[in-house]
């Protein structure tokens, strides 16, 4: 079992850097075997490579949806070929899709977001991220953890966060934060509130 980490976001813009340092404290604190963190300032074409190797793929980023401090689990799908226009700058989806054509393998994929306050020049977080860290934290750990623990969920659903073996909690549970809210997307993806 192989999961790969890919924290990703302009460390220089407030809030946009989250996701960058997210992988980079994870890949100094964690030593689990089958794990590989990337720290990346963007998603690149390249990272396909790494995420066809892998069994599960988790991108954590900022966001600018919904309220600061607010975390998000969703579950990302391949984009559809017909928008794989290679530009500057990849989805999640669209890196997924590329993976999948380049070397017709598209592991599952959950993409966890934290909802930033302040995009602004300068490496400092908002308050409100800043708060949300520690959950954001402990919520990655977990769906690592819960993947390599043997968890059968197909990794799709973002429900997988829910069971863990070893647990009748799920992780977000015990991590403390609110009951997982479930939530529909206009694209009709399935979201989950942490």
């Amino acid at each position: 079992m192989s999961v790969l980490v890919l924290g990703y976001g302009n460390a220089s813009c407030g809030d946009d850097g989250v996701g960058w340092q997210l992988g980079c404290d994870l890949d100094h604190d964690l030593l689990l075997e089958n794990v590989q963190v990337l720290a990346r300032h963007q998603l690149t074409i390249e990272l396909a490579t790494e995420i066809s190797a892998a069994e599960l793929v988790i991108f954590v980023d900022a966001s600018i949806d919904g309220t600061p401090g607010e975390i998000r689990c969703v579950s990302v799908e391949p984009a559809p070929a017909s928008a794989l226009l290679l530009f500057h700058h990849l989805t999640p989806a669209a890196l997924m899709a590329c993976a999948s054509a380049l070397y017709g393998v598209c592991p599952p994929a959950i993409l966890l977001t934290i909802t930033g306050g302040a995009f602004g020049y300068g490496e400092q977080f908002s308050d409100a991220v800043r708060k949300a860290l520690p959950r954001a934290q402990a919520l990655l750990r977990a769906l690592i953890e819960g993947r390599l623990s043997g968890n059968d969920s197909p990794g799709h659903e973002v429900a997988m966060v829910e069971g863990w073996p070893n647990d009748t909690r799920s992780p977000l549970e015990t991590i403390g934060s609110d009951p997982i809210r479930p939530v529909q997307t206009e694209e009709g993806e399935k979201e989950t509130l942490v």
